[in-house]
């Protein structure tokens, strides 16, 4: 009996030294694969900025009185929005598209974005810009007129957003 028992605890040591080794493989290449996830940045945002429209305030002004406010949402997974202090060019673009008709006496609004870079490993945006339009008027001979605001933005390395539309703001005489 002694040489069954013998064997039997040769192949209980066997199974019991296979298990800790597959508990050890397990173990290290859990260890890997963390530490290599690890060394790469988790991107939820896209490097190209992504806007959404939110709100357009009022949706009705008196030409030359009132000021509109546009807001929208911006996403950006690398963080490089904003144009550093000496660069003259503009990062938002907003086009006044009156009747949602193009090239009918569109009007461009230059604006630009603070300088943005978050510190640490995660360069990952997000946030709301308020835009103010001064100044709205009225195509001639109109008693009233509606425009939509188109807008995209750009950010540093030249990538631009996806082009949202406001809601229509209807201007009236003062």
């Amino acid at each position: 009996m002694s040489g069954k028992r013998a064997t039997l605890d040769a192949e209980i040591r066997c199974f019991f030294g296979i298990f800790v080794n597959m508990r050890s493989v397990l173990f290290l290449f859990t260890s890997l694969l963390l530490s290599l996830m690890a060394c790469q940045p988790i991107r939820f945002f896209d490097e190209t900025p992504l806007i959404e429209f939110v709100a357009v305030e009022p949706g009705q002004v008196r030409e030359g009185l009132d000021s509109l406010v546009l807001v929208f949402s911006f996403k950006d997974g690398d963080g490089d929005l904003g144009l550093e202090e000496g660069d003259t060019t503009n990062d938002i673009t907003v086009i006044d598209r009156r009747n949602g008709e193009p090239n009918f006496g569109d009007i461009e609004y230059p604006y630009r974005l603070p300088f943005v870079t978050p510190p640490g490993q995660s360069k990952q945006i997000s946030g709301e810009v308020r835009l103010t339009i001064q100044n709205t008027f009225r195509r001639p001979g109109l008693v009233q007129d509606t425009a939509y605001y188109h807008i995209q933005i750009r950010d540093r390395a030249n990538r631009f957003s996806n082009k949202i539309v406001s809601t229509p703001v209807v201007i009236i005489a003062p």
